[in-house]
């Protein structure tokens, strides 16, 4: 027998709000921990091209996500580096657990909504690709 468990809006909205901080928290907090990936140092490489030249060379030579690439360049161009590529990161992967919540929520209701939020925060692997500068925490809020 299949139970539904209400929650109310404001309840659910605290919760998908406390999720978020914390995967923010947990990204932050690991941001400078691990030592830089090589599809960081590449991203940011081809990013210190100029546009065209970084556009030419992820299209036409290497291949990869060009919008991956895009964010690079701007962190590039920024003087930013793997510090801010992992921040870039770290934003996507945070923006996307309301976007989970939210796609649950449509799919089944907000109890089931918040903890599929719940569970995505604290995924290893969320967390894992939310710290490095590489493309998955863009690909998993573009794709939601």
């Amino acid at each position: 027998m299949h139970r539904s468990v209400e929650i109310g809006a404001r309840a659910y909205r605290a919760g998908v709000v406390l999720c978020a901080v914390a995967a923010g928290a947990f990204l932050l907090l690991r941001r400078e921990a691990w030592p830089p990936h090589e599809d960081e140092a590449l991203a940011l490489a081809i990013g210190s091209d100029s546009l065209g030249g970084m556009l030419g060379t992820v299209l036409g030579e290497r291949g990869g996500a060009p919008l991956h690439f895009l964010v690079a360049w701007t962190v590039a161009h920024l003087d930013g580096g793997i510090g801010a590529l992992r921040l870039a990161s770290a934003v996507f992967a945070v923006a996307s657990v309301p976007l989970v919540a939210a796609l649950a929520s449509r799919l089944a209701e907000r109890a089931v909504g918040l903890l599929a939020a719940a569970l995505a925060a604290a995924s290893w692997v969320f967390l894992f690709h939310g710290v490095y500068g590489r493309m998955y925490s863009l690909f998993l809020v573009t794709s939601l």
